[in-house]
């Protein structure tokens, strides 16, 4: 499965900026803007796993790593790899994306293009069907994270803190 990371970043960063960082026990954060409950969220970073929950999630970042804070300050410059293991489902089905993956396929083959390009239905499993019967490889099939406003939330909402956490050292 392919994912592409096409999120703008103000319209997410944007709603962090404000936000201030308070311990909340251990390996616990509450996130959040002074005087407000909006955007107000706990980030836990326990046993291998990133959790954000409370006005914005619950979001479950899965990095299989022991010190998930670790991985996280290590990684949030990899918009792609971070979002990859939020086991949330936020990608979504990208039409456009998997057709050109399907050409991009066979575009050696002009006969096998044509069949592809007649073959193709909009949704998402008959999309899986046509790769396999094709004797493609699902990889072909395309996700994004680019239309998702969950995934946007789960990402800026962990980068802002990463960045926040690094300039404060709560």
């Amino acid at each position: 499965m392919s994912m592409e990371f096409a999120l703008p970043e103000g319209m997410y960063r944007d709603d962090f900026k404000d936000h201030v960082i308070e311990p909340d026990g251990p390996d616990s954060y509450l996130y959040h803007q002074p005087g407000t409950w909006a955007y107000r969220c706990y980030i836990q970073f326990r046993h291998g796993y990133i959790i954000i929950y409370g006005d914005c999630g619950p979001f479950v970042f899965c990095p299989a790593d022991k010190d998930a804070l670790a991985w996280a300050k290590g990684s949030i410059d990899s918009p792609d790899y971070v979002l990859g293991k939020l086991k949330t489902h936020s990608e979504a089905f990208d039409w456009e994306a998997t057709k050109h993956g399907l050409i991009e396929a066979v575009e050696d083959d002009p006969e096998r293009m044509s069949e592809i390009v007649d073959a193709m239905v909009d949704n998402e499993h008959d999309a899986y069907d046509l790769a396999c019967e094709l004797g493609l490889d699902t990889e072909s099939v395309r996700y994004t994270w680019k239309a998702n406003g969950q995934a946007g939330s789960a990402y800026w909402i962990l980068r802002t803190f990463i960045e926040k956490l690094g300039a404060s050292k709560p």
